[in-house]
């Protein structure tokens, strides 16, 4: 999918919350597995308070925020709090989008951290499905499809520039 370029410059894509295009594969993995999915919960109010970690991601810039929840011995804590406070995937993609000059390689990698480091605190729970609430799961399925479908280009510019001039 080709993103599209607004007025000002910034990149716009999909927004895509849970319920979005993995609604398809929930219905395909329930027919094929014969067991339910977890359904996730109702959105919860989210506060304005400029200290929550979600209003941080949602700001203008938020690598801070994604390099915290890298870098923080609190990891636990943040990610609850990200699905506690509806996290949806464009906030974790917020930082590659809505710049108005290309993203560095540094910005790329800290994206690309931050998301690794969601999916792989759901993988290690003792049930994916009904982690963070039952979100979990198809928020991993969601944020994969997400970044294999629409950031296929920053994927590529990270992988060439750790082979060398593009040659893989």
């Amino acid at each position: 999918m080709q993103s599209k370029v607004g007025n000002a410059g910034k990149r716009k894509r999909k927004d895509h919350g849970v319920g979005g295009p993995a609604t398809k594969l929930k219905k395909s993995a329930t027919m094929q597995t014969g067991q339910q999915m977890a359904k996730p919960g109702p959105k919860p109010k989210i506060s304005q308070d400029p200290n929550l970690f979600i209003n941080r991601l949602n700001s203008k810039d938020p690598l801070p925020a994604m390099q915290e929840i890298v870098n923080s011995e609190n990891q636990d804590e943040l990610i609850s709090e990200f699905f506690n406070s509806g996290g949806q995937v464009s906030s974790l993609t917020r930082g590659l989008d809505y710049r108005e000059e290309k993203p560095k390689l540094n910005d790329i990698a800290t994206v690309f951290s931050a998301c690794h480091t969601i999916l792989m605190s759901i993988a290690k729970s003792e049930d994916p499905k009904a982690s963070y609430g039952g979100r979990g799961f198809s928020f991993a399925l969601e944020l994969c499809r997400t970044l294999l479908d629409e950031y296929n280009k920053e994927i590529m510019s990270m992988l060439s520039s750790h082979t060398g001039e593009g040659r893989f």
